[in-house]
């Protein structure tokens, strides 16, 4: 400020050695020496007795300097210089910078830095009248912020005020853009009808206008609605004509959103080796480009397709990896996915102590972030609950499962699991038949792996209730859904049961001999504690009851003491009493 370098370097020296001033170990600004206050008290101080005039041109020069000494490369010191800018009063060069500094920390996954760097862009765009196009591109970054946070309501709120902007701005490309950005968080939330309508809009706009990249990505979301009401096949037209889109414009980022859908839609169909390629592919592309976001989910995706494969191990290790890097990222929706699919794994791996520890810990994120899992969710841990002897946590857990609503009919029949097993624990034979009755009237095949879920409680119900003839149709609408995924234990511990019904224990101890190497196999405790349950009761073998007591013996090491003590009395257990008592 009017003083020469020699004159600011002697200045400099008296207030280090007055202990004001400390140099830093590092500086932002290669071979450059750096200085700060030693207390921050002092600093505002100091800084509070300039004029603000003298502040201004004191920023002013200090931006100027910046830019003169880094060039090129400026990006790497571009938070400083942009808040230079901004005390300078340079509204207009400071919102070009901050928008460029909020992208840098969008990009680093810091979402804090990101969201505060937008909100400073806004302001200074705001107050130098950019024009709307520019605010509207802020608006939309910024809620991709949110979006990546889980943030739904502030980043509707964004994308609403950028799809304004971009209206007056007469932007049609844009518009479609956020057009589909607002259909994309009203589809978090589950309002399809809502999604539906901004996805079609921002297909036709795009459409209109030859904006490629948001046309491919709208008509893959439109499928995408499409599949969570349970009506889309892997040769969709608007699911393969919007891969094809993103293949042909080379937007490899967006491209990964398709072949995750297209995952699931082919494990919809019950082809799990066309699913797994697909989130291989997505996976690999989503490394290749760099978006931690997509990789996580794509990780997930796999998680999901190995644990309903009855590959637990692979299940965890992918569940595993996509959770650390939504946790890396801040990404909470994946965060609540990632940690119930590692839990709903564990349950299948007999480590029921971990499985509720971290469905617990899930649930209130599934509620916020993942809604559309709920069903799921609340059905692992109720009928964890339950068979442990829990009752008391079971009934709320089951309740509310089964007072969900849900649009696709594969994730009603989630639904009506909680309300059986709800029914069943309460003896309620009128609830039973009720939730038996919608279960037989549901469309098979939406989902496969659910109906194979669905197979052995419903069933078995079914049987209790000794109505055998519609048990036996719905096994045979089934069957060909298990012969699709080869997935077949919950199919033969259901025809076993049959087979001892019609008096044929040779072809039930087939079945059940098929389940029980299949649960070694695979480590599935649930197929192994109910194949061998049936065959001791059949045979009564010391094997069936040694092994049937080992199962049940490691599930009771896995818990805490409170949960130990109430399934060792649990009706399941009374096998481990008995051997105590021996």
């Amino acid at each position: 400020m009017g003083q020469t370098e020699e004159e600011t370097r002697k200045a400099v020296e008296a207030l280090i050695g007055k202990e004001l001033v400390v140099t830093r170990p590092h500086s932002a600004i290669a071979g450059e020496r750096e200085y700060a206050f030693r207390h921050i008290l002092t600093r505002d101080v100091a800084y509070g007795l300039l004029p603000k005039a003298q502040r201004h041109r004191a920023h002013a020069l200090t931006a100027r300097w910046i830019e003169s000494r880094m060039g090129e490369r400026v990006e790497e010191v571009i938070e400083i210089l942009a808040e230079h800018l901004r005390q300078a009063g340079d509204d207009g060069r400071a919102a070009a910078y901050l928008h460029r500094a909020a992208n840098k920390a969008r990009r680093l996954y810091a979402n804090a830095d990101a969201v505060r760097l937008f909100d400073q862009a806004l302001d200074s765009a705001t107050r130098v009248g950019l024009p709307p196009q520019e605010i509207a591109s802020l608006y939309l970054e910024r809620g991709e912020v949110y979006q990546l946070m889980s943030a739904y309501p502030a980043a509707l709120a964004d994308f609403e005020r950028g799809l304004a902007a971009a209206r007056q701005a007469a932007d049609p490309g844009l518009e479609a853009v956020l057009e589909h950005h607002v259909g994309l968080i009203h589809h978090r939330e589950l309002r399809l009808e809502e999604a539906e309508a901004h996805y079609a809009r921002a297909a036709s706009l795009a459409r209109q206008v030859g904006e490629r990249r948001t046309m491919g990505l709208s008509l893959v979301d439109l499928a995408n609605v499409a599949w969570d009401r349970g009506k889309v096949e892997p040769d969709d037209p608007s699911l393969t004509e919007g891969i094809a889109i993103l293949r042909e414009v080379g937007d490899r980022q967006d491209l990964v959103r398709g072949l995750n859908l297209m995952c699931m839609v082919q494990f919809s169909a019950g082809d799990g080796a066309a699913a797994i390629a697909a989130a291989q592919e997505a996976l690999a592309v989503a490394r290749e480009v760099g978006d931690k976001s997509r990789e996580a989910t794509s990780l997930s995706y796999l998680s999901i397709v190995n644990l309903y494969l009855g590959r637990y191990r692979e299940s965890v290790s992918h569940a595993e990896a996509a959770l650390s890097l939504a946790r890396e990222i801040g990404d909470r929706r994946r965060i609540a996915f990632a940690i119930d699919f590692i839990g709903r794994a564990k349950m299948f791996l007999g480590e029921w102590g971990e499985a509720i520890q971290l469905l617990e810990e899930a649930l209130p994120q599934v509620r916020e972030y993942a809604k559309i899992h709920l069903p799921f969710t609340l059905y692992a841990l109720g009928m964890l609950y339950s068979e442990l002897g829990d009752e008391v946590r079971a009934r709320p857990k089951l309740a509310e499962g089964s007072t969900l609503q849900p649009t696709n009919p594969a994730w009603r029949q989630g639904v009506l699991l909680s309300a059986i097993r709800r029914a069943q624990l309460e003896q309620d034979e009128a609830a039973l038949t009720k939730a038996l009755d919608e279960s037989l009237a549901l469309p098979w095949n939406v989902f496969i792996p659910d109906d194979i879920e669905a197979l052995l409680p419903v069933g078995e119900a079914l049987l209790r209730a000794r109505r055998i003839d519609e048990l036996r149709r719905f096994i045979a609408a089934r069957r060909d859904g298990v012969a699709r995924l080869a997935v077949p234990p919950n199919l033969d511990l259901l025809e076993a049961q049959v087979a001892i019904h019609d008096g044929e224990p040779d072809e039930a101890l087939g079945h059940l001999d098929r389940a029980i190497r299949w649960s070694e196999a695979h480590e599935n405790v649930l197929v192994g504690i109910r194949a061998r349950e049936l065959r001791l009761r059949l045979l009564n073998l010391p094997e069936d009851r040694e092994a049937f007591r080992a199962i049940l013996g490691r599930i009771a090491e896995s818990l805490p003491d409170d949960l130990r003590a109430r399934f060792l009395a649990s009706p399941l257990a009374a096998i481990l009493r008995d051997e105590k008592a021996g």
